[in-house]
């Protein structure tokens, strides 16, 4: 599996959005300064973030994109979910498919691709978005300067 930039960009501007947005619509524009991404990509990451109901847009002059749900229901899966589309690492067999399907092509999905796919589903399902940004604040928190007297 590999993602896209779009689905990175993604999960970055959500966490800067749960770091710094306390409540309130936070400005693409200050998302994007904040995370080194221009506007004009953001604006399409987050309408695919708004169609797949992870993040609501709230209009006028202190407007902007606010989550849909407080973070620590929003999964990671979801979110890719909705900007990536299915993060499986190989796509899924129809009937027919797995009908025409040799052994040698069974057992390796069987036992190589559906196992990748459920520990990375598995991973992807147990990481919040409130996991993500509390694990920032502490790092950030860690790099903090000492000073000392």
């Amino acid at each position: 599996m590999k993602l896209s930039t779009k689905g990175r960009y993604g999960l970055r501007a959500l966490v800067d959005l749960v770091l710094y947005a306390q409540g309130e619509p936070m400005p693409l524009a200050s998302i994007a300064g904040r995370q080194a991404i221009s506007v004009q990509y953001l604006e399409h990451v987050f309408s695919a973030l708004r169609k797949g109901g992870i993040v609501k847009s709230i209009k006028g002059p202190r407007g902007g994109y606010a989550l849909a749900e407080p973070p620590e229901k929003m999964t990671v899966s979801r979110v890719l979910q909705a900007v990536e589309g299915t993060h499986a690492i190989v796509q899924e067999l129809g009937k027919e498919e797995e009908k025409s399907e040799n052994t040698i092509e069974q057992v390796i999905r069987e036992s190589l691709w559906q196992p990748i796919d459920e520990a990375v589903a598995s991973v992807l399902e147990q990481v919040t978005l409130a996991d993500l940004a509390e694990e920032a604040r502490r790092k950030e928190s860690d790099n903090s300067p000492m000073f000392y007297i």
